[in-house]
């Protein structure tokens, strides 16, 4: 049975997805399978819009969590950093002096707090912002 997040989730008309934001602290590989398993991603950000668009929900809530895993465990230095679905990144919003690549800081997190990403470890729990295309 889904989850059904995909019904409940709040569309950017603009970018065309559709955003829900979850506070369960998780590790990245679980965060990306509760998004698959509705047929989404974690989210893929391409665009300054789609930034602001996101921190404007992020504005609305209070969190219990620091951070939120978005779409990339791809950040390893030796590597052009990329999404988890190969694509590179056309637009980025690291916090000063991020990525700075210490050991094992692989996946990508957007910090609650001012909506700049940060790498991380993806052993780490954070919430989750899972993104559905097309909706």
């Amino acid at each position: 049975m889904k989850s059904g997040w995909t019904d409940k989730c709040i569309t950017d008309d603009t970018s065309r997805h559709c955003y829900e934001i979850f506070d369960t602290k998780i590790t990245w590989k679980k965060a990306s399978d509760l998004c698959t398993y509705d047929g989404g991603t974690l989210a893929i950000i391409e665009s300054f819009e789609q930034q602001t668009f996101i921190e404007d929900l992020m504005k609305k809530r209070r969190f219990n969590v620091s951070g939120l895993w978005i779409g990339s465990d791809k950040l390893h230095p030796e590597e052009r950093r990329a999404w988890a679905d190969g694509d590179y990144f056309s637009y980025v919003n690291w916090a000063p002096g991020e990525p700075n690549s210490m050991v094992n800081e692989n996946c990508a997190e957007l910090r609650t707090n001012n909506g700049t990403w940060n790498d991380v470890v993806c052993r780490k729990t954070n919430g989750v912002i899972c993104d559905v295309k097309g909706t």
